[in-house]
């Protein structure tokens, strides 16, 4: 394990056992605390169309992502954990983007670009953000799908959304799942 690999899994496993220690019981009500000092919301049903800058996330089900997808809705699907991650199982289309290297490709950097070929999210585009969740959903423990809206409002982005439960909510609601092909020995 690399230096910054194991700094990055002490900072989750702290985490975690914080958010034991507070007695979780993952029916948390307040928004992650990434999020806290922006505008939460639960998207309404239908999921409205793109609005002027706010400092404002919408937190999309499975459901209303999985019929945005449908509908051709013009967006950037991003995967904002690892690339083993992302390996294990990720949503058609999605570009790979982990939250560490936000930033960087927020200003034009792209982290994988054999996977993303040269596409980034752009700051006036609708922008979803998902990644495994982790799952507690206490708001002592953070997500990447959280943090990375956090960057994104920061970077000046202007509609971002995210995944609510991410991947572990996406997979249980019977909703396709791509993969890449199995290396060849």
């Amino acid at each position: 394990m690399t230096p910054r690999a194991r700094t990055i899994a002490i900072f989750w496993a702290a985490a975690a056992l914080a958010a034991a220690a507070d007695g979780c019981c993952n029916r948390c009500e307040e928004p992650p605390y990434e999020l806290q000092g922006f505008e939460v919301e639960r998207a309404s049903e239908p999921v409205p169309p793109p609005r002027a800058p706010t400092k404002k996330v919408q937190l999309l089900s499975p459901a209303q992502l999985a019929r945005q997808i449908r509908q051709k809705r013009p967006m950037a699907l991003v995967f904002v954990a690892s690339k083993e991650e992302y390996n294990r199982g990720h949503i058609a289309g999605s570009l790979l983007v982990p939250v560490m290297a936000l930033r960087a490709a927020a200003d034009g950097v792209d982290p994988f670009p054999e996977i993303n070929h040269g596409r980034l999210p752009r700051p006036d585009e609708y922008v979803v953000g998902y990644c495994w969740w982790n799952p507690c959903e206490c708001p002592s423990v953070p997500t990447y799908a959280g943090l990375a809206a956090r960057i994104l409002l920061q970077k000046g982005y202007q509609n971002v959304a995210i995944l609510d439960g991410g991947m572990r909510a996406w997979v249980p609601a019977g909703l396709p799942v791509e993969k890449p092909p199995p290396a060849k020995p």
